[in-house]
């Protein structure tokens, strides 16, 4: 998780303006919590019981699985995480390449001047 979050947050302090950052932020956690903890845990339980083997019997109904399929279980836990981190990044590398600042906008209708080309020594601001 720490190599989406990182990088979850960097995208929207670059892509939404200082005065609505905290309101961002807060909205996109609100909605990594709803679709990361209300249908994930859902989908890997589904996606788990598909790799037993053996369920209880109880009078009318299956019960808890008792044995597993090891290989089916870790190609199901290892390939929905990969699928999933793997969209992640897909949607990362999207917004990274389909960004464009305003800055960026206005500089690019500018012409290049020897004012922007040499140094300036005078500004104290750094």
């Amino acid at each position: 998780t720490f190599m989406n979050n990182v990088p979850a947050v960097q995208v929207v302090l670059q892509c939404v303006p200082a005065n609505r950052r905290t309101m961002a932020v807060g909205v996109q956690w609100m909605i990594v919590r709803l679709l990361g903890t209300i249908p994930a845990p859902v989908l890997y339980g589904f996606l788990l019981d598909r790799s037993c083997r053996l369920w209880q019997l109880t009078c009318c109904d299956e019960g808890n699985c008792w044995e597993y399929d090891g290989e089916r279980f870790g190609f199901t836990i290892f390939g929905l995480s990969l699928a999933l981190k793997t969209l992640a990044s897909v949607f990362f590398f999207l917004s990274w390449r389909l960004f464009v600042r305003d800055d960026d906008k206005a500089n690019k209708s500018r012409p290049v001047t020897s004012e922007d080309t040499s140094p300036n020594f005078s500004d104290t601001s750094l």
